[in-house]
C-alpha cells in the first residue's frame, strides 16, 4: 500500500469466464489514513467519501488498460471487482468509474463488508 492505493492483484477466471480485479482491506496505516480521509467529495449525481474516491480514480488509472487488455485476449469474459472493507468501498467507486467510461463492458462488483461510502 501507498497513499490512496491499497494492494490489488488481477487475476483470470476461466471456469468463470471472468477477469477479477481484487482489492484488499485494510492492511497498513496507509489504508487506515484513507479511511480517515472521510470528507465529502462531489461524484456523480451526489457525493463519495473523499478517500476511497480518491484510491478509485488511482485504480482507474493504474488498471483499467490491464483490464481492457485481458477483455481483448478474452472477449466473451465479464470483469469482476471484489473487495473487503476499505477494498470494498474502492471496488464499489471503481465499478461506477468504469462502467460510466465503458457502458458496454459488462463489470459487477461484490463487496464485502463495504462501509458506507455515498451520500
Amino acid at each position: 500500500s501507498t497513499s490512496f492505493e491499497p494492494g490489488h492483484y488481477v487475476a483470470i477466471d476461466h471456469a468463470m469466464k471472468s477477469i477479477v480485479f481484487a482489492i484488499r482491506g485494510s492492511c497498513h496505516i496507509q489504508d487506515f489514513l484513507l479511511d480517515l480521509t472521510a470528507s465529502a467529495l462531489p461524484f456523480q449525481d451526489g457525493s463519495a467519501h473523499t478517500g476511497m474516491l480518491k484510491a478509485a480514480l488511482k485504480k482507474y488509472e493504474l488498471v483499467s488498460d490491464i483490464l481492457l487488455k485481458q477483455r481483448q485476449l478474452y472477449p466473451s469474459y465479464n470483469i469482476i471487482t471484489c473487495g473487503h472493507s476499505m477494498g470494498a468501498g474502492v471496488a464499489s467507486i471503481f465499478t461506477l468509474i468504469f462502467h460510466q467510461a465503458y457502458p458496454e463492458i459488462p463489470i459487477h462488483c461484490y463487496a464485502y463488508g463495504a462501509p458506507c461510502i455515498f451520500s
